[in-house]
């Protein structure tokens, strides 16, 4: 992980399309395909790139032991709420586990709607979740109140040639991928996903990601910490609304609307009044 600190939004501006430049696409044949880049915004440069599994729980979880919490809870979950997801059979779960743990390669997690559910309403995640819009990323690290002196944006790229290797048994990082039917959160968002994890048996024991991106090996994993300070505030929130992108842009509920409004209607005009020094409307 490389870690920049930068004096304004506009400078990161400049720097992620430089890296676009050198890392974003890659040759096959005749072809130039082009690369995921993944941004994550957090409104405390101190706070770790961790999933919120991690963050509500020290034990050292694996995969199976997740779904089978996740599969013990959800008739409950159906008691109040009825939801729209199939349920794999336990025997094609099994089955995932056990290719999982045989096989390199693309992982295509079974109930993955669900799992983005779950994750979308709060319930303790072993993703960590990106947007493909680094003024999506700036939202999550600029709209919350914060009394951090610095925010962090990530930029991440998986396979910035187009390979991505690694030993059975070290940890991995697998890109989830954005196609999926799951809550509308997920598309205003424009998220994606991240899991770590180990193949070394068939629970899949999950890992951090700062095993992988501290030491970045073969090309792959390349991860950027920008750090700005909170002082941008200003300057961001007002460009973010000017593209709308505001806490009931993000996730819409009537608390984020009130939200909005009152970024709008105070946050936003406070800025301008003290820009030009000048006192508050009574």
């Amino acid at each position: 992980m490389k870690e920049i600190t930068v004096p304004t939004f506009e400078n990161l501006e400049e720097q992620v399309d430089k890296l676009k430049e050198i890392y974003g696409r890659h040759s096959l044949g005749d072809y130039s395909i082009k690369n995921s880049v993944l941004f994550r915004g957090q409104a405390n440069h101190k706070w770790e790139l961790e999933s919120t599994l991690e963050r509500a729980s020290k034990q050292q979880w694996t995969l199976k032991r997740y779904f089978q919490l996740i599969k013990r809870i959800r008739p409950i979950i159906e008691s109040y709420y009825p939801l729209p997801f199939s349920q794999p059979s336990d025997s094609e779960v099994d089955d995932w586990f056990r290719n999982t743990a045989k096989e390199h390669g693309v992982i295509n997690i079974p109930a993955y709607d669900y799992l983005l559910y779950l994750r979308h309403h709060g319930f303790p995640s072993p993703f960590v979740d990106w947007t493909t819009s680094l003024y999506i990323a700036a939202g999550f690290a600029f709209v919350p109140e914060s009394n951090a002196e610095h925010r962090v944006i990530y930029m991440y790229i998986e396979t910035p040639t187009g390979v991505k290797g690694g030993a059975v048994g070290d940890p991995e990082i697998a890109v989830l991928g954005p196609y999926v039917k799951t809550h509308k959160r997920h598309f205003l968002q424009q998220a994606d996903y991240t899991i770590c994890f180990r193949r070394t048996d068939e629970t899949i024991p999950l890992e951090r990601h700062d095993k992988i991106v501290a030491n970045p090996v073969n090309s792959q994993d390349l991860l950027w910490k920008f750090i700005l300070p909170s002082s941008e505030r200003d300057p961001v929130l007002r460009l973010l609304a000017s593209v709308n992108i505001n806490p009931f842009s993000l996730m819409p509920s009537e608390e984020n609307l009130l939200a909005t409004l009152w970024l709008s209607e105070v946050i936003l005009p406070y800025f301008d009044w003290k820009r030009h020094n000048l006192k508050p409307e009574a």
